[in-house]
């Protein structure tokens, strides 16, 4: 009995030295996506009016604030094998580059991402309680969570001195934008996988839906059907991810 009982230890010590030696030999990639907010190809200036949109309207950006979120490599068929399970605010006037970790090291072929926050962390408490996440806190009264979007700016008619704001808000859960782009891309262990991900901030305004700031509103929030048409010119505000 005693016997029995030492092969059994000896046995389940070997296995136990064989799955931590595996665990071990798993390397793990890290990956920087910089993000940039480009105009046909220029950066975006803030604060001067500078930009035409199709409504006919010319604006200019004060505020560009929203978040990244929930960003998945897959696979040739579709298959998330690593998800990024966090929020990551972007300020338009800030470089900013986002980090993930402990990537699988093999070939992707596709990139998905969230604007906004998905509905597993649009609650409050979820996401850290930096300044920034309070600042896009959404009022209670109107369901609580987060903003995904904040645009702001001003806007006038080609043949107007004068011009007035408007605030493109977008937050509740179902009008996140989900955007997927096929990029074969690889990643070496380490923490050398660059990315570029660039954002044209003006087709929240167009693609499918032309928005009209007298037509519709100067400004969206609470209003169901107006973040819905916002929610759907989303899908193309990303022009391009590469690999650097």
């Amino acid at each position: 009995m005693k016997r029995s009982s030492l092969y059994i230890g000896i046995i389940l010590l070997l296995i136990g030295c064989k799955k931590s030696e595996i665990t071990q030999s798993v390397s793990s990639a890290s990956a920087n996506f910089s993000i940039h907010h480009e105009i046909s190809t220029a950066q975006l200036l803030f604060d001067t009016i500078l930009y035409a949109t199709p409504s006919g309207y010319e604006i200019s950006t004060t505020r560009l604030e929203y978040y990244i979120s929930d960003v998945k490599f897959k696979d040739a068929s579709g298959i998330t094998i690593h998800q990024d399970a966090n929020a990551h605010y972007i300020n338009g006037r800030n470089q900013q580059t986002i980090n993930i970790h402990n990537i699988l090291i093999k070939e992707y072929q596709q990139i998905e991402l969230t604007l906004g926050i998905p509905p597993y962390l649009n609650e409050h408490g979820k996401i850290p309680n930096t300044s920034e996440n309070v600042g896009m806190i959404w009022p209670v009264n109107m369901g609580g969570a987060y903003h995904f979007l904040k645009f702001e700016g001003h806007f006038r008619k080609p043949n107007q001195t004068s011009s007035s704001g408007f605030a493109i808000h977008l937050g509740e859960t179902g009008n996140e934008v989900i955007i997927s782009v096929t990029i074969p891309l690889s990643t070496n262990e380490g923490n050398g996988n660059n990315f570029e991900i660039n954002v044209n901030p003006l087709e929240w305004l167009t693609n499918p839906n032309d928005y009209d700031f007298e037509l519709d509103a100067n400004y969206t929030m609470g209003i169901p059907e107006l973040m819905q048409k916002i929610q759907e010119t989303g899908s193309t505000i990303v022009t391009t991810i590469s690999q650097q």
